[in-house]
């Protein structure tokens, strides 16, 4: 597929869906899948029906980017585990390592990263209120 198009992840993502997705426990983004499962069982249920569905229509995997029976995944920015699901601290403090913003652009930088975190924390658009002023028109830099 030419990546070239600007429709192209879209088209993939589209075709991933038509290919997989009425596959229970099969999680589909981009690119990436995600088998979750209860019970090792289950999960190997899953991608034995992956596997066959791929072998159906064709379909090639990375053998260098598979990972099974882990525990705790990062999967889009995201640790999923059995306990939950949180921040990867990688994405945490590449924000805690920003810059102070010297202007509108840094503002609405950092708000942007902010909002990656917005699920994990309660109120954060009460928390980032006073950031979103340094946005208006009369505000100086």
């Amino acid at each position: 597929m030419p990546f070239g198009i600007s429709s192209a992840s879209e088209i993939l993502q589209k075709r991933a869906y038509e290919t997989f997705g009425d596959i229970v426990g099969l999680h589909i983004l981009h690119d990436d899948a995600l088998i979750a499962a209860e019970t090792e069982a289950e999960c190997d249920e899953i991608l034995i029906k992956v596997l066959k569905r791929a072998r159906e229509h064709n379909v090639k995997f990375n053998l260098n980017k598979i990972q099974l029976r882990q525990q705790e995944v990062t999967y889009m920015g995201r640790k999923i585990s059995a306990t939950g699901v949180k921040p990867d601290f990688k994405k945490v403090q590449a924000i805690l390592d920003m810059p102070a913003p010297k202007n509108k652009t840094g503002v609405q930088r950092i708000l942007g990263m902010l909002n990656f975190l917005s699920p994990f924390i309660p109120n954060m658009s009460t928390l980032t209120g006073p950031l979103r002023l340094l946005l208006k028109k009369e505000v100086q830099f």
